[in-house]
Formats: C-alpha cells, structure tokens, sequence
C-alpha cells in the first residue's frame, strides 16, 4: 500500500508499489502482518468517558464490596470537600445483584464529601448523603418530569437516582478546567488508537451542557495538530435554537472535527429498567422505577426538534431501547413524512435494542 498525506495512492503487489518508492519514502515492512482500516465508533460519549479515566474506575468490579474499596480508597486519597466522582457499576454482574444505595456510600466516604458515581449505562446513578443535601433533595421531594428519585421500603431516599434526576446532582459538579479536558481527551484519544479506533461519532447526554465544552476543545487540539481522531461531534437538543440562529448545518467543520447529528432521548436503558417498554418489567429483578420504564422527551417535543432540525439540515439521532420507545420513534418519522415534508437527510435511531416484530 502506497500513501501520501494521509491519501492513499495505490495497493497491489509489491513490485507495482515500489515503483513509487523515492529517496524520501519510509518504508514500513509489516512482514506479513493483517492490515485493517481504522475502526470507527459509532456510539461513544467520549467527552465523559474520557473524564472518567481519571475517576473512580468501577467497571471491572465484581461485587459491592469491591466498589466500595475502591470509593474508600479515593475517599482517603483526597480532601473531604472534594467531589468523589466514578463511572462503571453495574449489580447485574454481582453475586448479590443489588444496586448500591446511599447508606453504601455513606459507611465508606467522610462527612461532607459528596459522592456521584454512575451506573455502566449511565441512565441511573447512586449518591451519598452529602451529595442529596448539597442538591437539596430529601425524603419530601417529588419525582423531576423524566426522572426518578429512589425509596427504599419505608419511602425515604436511597440515593438511587435514574433519568433526569441525576441532573439535580451531577450539575452540582464543577466543571473541569479546559486544561483537565485537553489532557483526559488525549489520555482518551491514545487509548482508543491502541485499540485501532480512528473516528468516532461523540454522543451527548440529555439536558446537560457538555456539548459545547466537547466541540470547544476538540477544535483547539485540531488547531494545535494534537488531534488523533476524526470526530462527528453531535449537540443535545436543547441546543438546537443556537445551532438554527447561527445557520450551522451538520458537516459543518473539518474532515477532522465537525458537526454531526442532534441527539434526542425517547427513554432509557434496559438495565437500569427505565427503557419504555409495551410490557412491564416483571419477576424478581424488578427495581424501584416505573414498571413500563421512562419516556424522557414527550413525543410532541420529538416531533417539534426533528421538523425544525430536518428544515434546517441537521439529521437527528434519536435514542430509542425499549419497544415502545421505537415505535413511537418510527411512528413520528412516518407522521412527518406523510405530512409532507420529506425526510431526506440520515435521521437515525439509535441502539434499537429492543423491536417488536410488527415494527421491522
């Protein structure tokens, strides 16, 4: 294979190619090696991925008691009131297959060290006590529209939260510095080059702002050539008004970082029991949180975003899990399209993890 500036010029065999050889080309004998194009991730949230290789790492944990050797550790490691901040938990894979809860928490963390650690799917986290005061929650508090607040047997808080009820917590986080976000973003990009991916397509999460703060530094890392993915950077919905009045469309930017989709969410997850379902969950692994799942943006809403979006060239990518999520997702693209106006740029679902067969 014969390459030039990043192009390629040729393959075949290799007494075709070296004829292309000059004084000044580097040539690179793999010996006989596989050769595979760079990967590209279709669904990442690097952004808070990348964050949270610096944070308490939970994924590969077997147990509750080894999550919380792990919070111990950090608790320990740094000042009270420091946030302590994980990623990765996930009970299923647990012999006991309970979820975490704030009294967990609070035995292995000092008082007034506000804990957040998020579940592997991120659709359903579990705080410490410190953490639900600073938020101002308590065992009064109501349910947020496309959320859920945890209870234990008696009604009081567990600490459990699912959907936007994370919001009322995680934005009182403060923000990284741009120089944080720059060195986790390299620390992400290197280990995804290891693995062989090149581009990715960097989702968002519902009604949060990290949006912007993503694109702003993906573009100083290009200017400064320290970028070693190409990047279709999406935007949540809440940010489509600003996309419309500056006239962006999606593509909008470089072959190396530049404008994707807009993300809309229809439910959750299917672990966390909060993708909208046309059954109910059931059996003994049912959780605290409604039983058909959540549906997080009204359809109504979904089909406002997607008309405006789709007038103003940016295709949309629709979080859709349960049955009940894609249904309505399909039937809203069916709607709007029988309206007359057409659809043709890439609106896309994602996940559609779980489909009736009528719906295929």
């Amino acid at each position: 294979m014969a390459f030039k500036d990043k192009r390629i010029l040729a393959v075949g065999d290799d007494d075709e190619l070296l004829d292309f050889k000059s004084k000044r080309t580097r040539l690179i004998d793999l010996e006989g090696s596989f050769v595979l194009p760079g990967l590209c991730d279709a669904h990442i949230h690097f952004y808070d991925w990348s964050l949270s290789l610096d944070q308490v790492l939970l994924a590969g944990c077997q147990s509750k008691d080894e999550l919380a050797a792990r919070v111990t550790e950090r608790s320990r490691s740094q000042s009270s009131g420091r946030w302590i901040l994980g990623r990765g938990w996930n009970e299923r894979r647990w012999p006991e297959s309970a979820m975490p809860t704030m009294e967990d928490l609070d035995d292995v963390t000092r008082p007034g060290q506000p804990t957040l650690l998020w579940r592997s799917d991120m659709h359903c986290a579990v705080v410490n006590s410190a953490a639900l005061r600073l938020a101002g929650l308590d065992d009064s508090s109501d349910d947020p529209e496309g959320g859920r607040l945890g209870r234990d047997a008696n009604g009081d808080l567990s600490g459990i939260l699912w959907e936007l009820a994370i919001n009322q917590v995680s934005e009182l986080v403060p923000p990284p510095s741009d120089r944080q976000i720059e060195a986790q973003f390299i620390k992400g990009m290197a280990k995804l080059n290891k693995l062989g991916i090149t581009a990715i397509h960097d989702q968002r999460m519902k009604d949060q702002a990290e949006g912007p703060l993503a694109f702003n530094n993906y573009q100083k890392l290009y200017e400064s050539g320290r970028i070693s993915l190409r990047i279709n950077c999406n935007f949540a919905a809440h940010d489509l008004p600003n996309i419309r009045s500056l006239g962006i469309r999606s593509g909008f930017g470089t072959d190396t970082v530049r404008i994707g989709h807009l993300k809309l969410f229809a439910d959750g997850a299917m672990g966390s029991q909060t993708a909208w379902m046309l059954a109910p969950f059931s059996g003994q692994e049912v959780v605290d949180t409604r039983e058909y799942g959540i549906n997080l943006t009204p359809p109504a809403q979904m089909i406002e975003e997607i008309r405006i979006a789709n007038k103003h060239g940016i295709p949309t990518s629709i979080h859709a899990i349960g049955d009940k999520a894609n249904r309505v997702v399909l039937d809203i693209f069916e709607e709007i399209s029988q309206s007359g106006t057409k659809l043709p740029i890439p609106h896309r679902i994602e996940h559609v993890q779980i489909i009736d067969p009528e719906d295929l």
